[in-house]
């Protein structure tokens, strides 16, 4: 079984990377508890499902090591396990996010947007050492497509 596990920012193109993914013949589940990665990937695997798109964002924490143990275990029960982060500049989280009428997950607290964006960069940040990196601060959803397809 194929397996992209996507991550990024809030904003980023998460939602639209999956979709995409969707449209690749992916079977996509979207923002799953770290601690059940495994499981998920087993159940898909008996199920025979051929390729998994895993999405995770903040709104459910994921500290680095839960992270890394997942992807141990995934990774021993054999199957290609391809890492995607999705990012953007700020100007254009914020600018999307405006559009689509979204709040941050981490505005809930007292921090303006761009303190949200930028607490939640470096939450983040660890995945970017790892993972394939997208920024797609100017990319329309065809360059996206074409990008993740590569």
């Amino acid at each position: 079984m194929r397996i992209v596990l996507i991550s990024g920012l809030t904003g980023s193109g998460k939602t639209v990377a999956l979709k995409l993914l969707g449209d690749m013949g992916f079977t996509c589940v979207d923002n799953i508890p770290p601690a059940l990665l495994p499981q998920l990937v087993a159940q898909s695997a008996a199920s025979h499902i051929s390729k998994l798109a895993i999405s995770l964002d903040i709104r459910l924490p994921y500290p680095q090591d839960t992270i890394q143990n997942c992807l141990r275990a995934i990774r021993r029960q054999g199957h290609p396990l391809r890492l995607l982060f999705l990012d953007a500049d700020t100007a254009t989280l914020i600018r999307r996010l405006d559009s689509h009428g979204r709040r941050h997950p981490l505005a809930a607290t007292t921090l303006t947007l761009a303190e949200s964006i930028a607490a939640e960069r470096q939450m983040l940040q660890p995945w970017q050492s790892f993972a394939f990196c997208i920024n797609n601060s100017h990319d329309s959803i065809g360059d996206l497509k074409f990008r993740i397809q590569e």
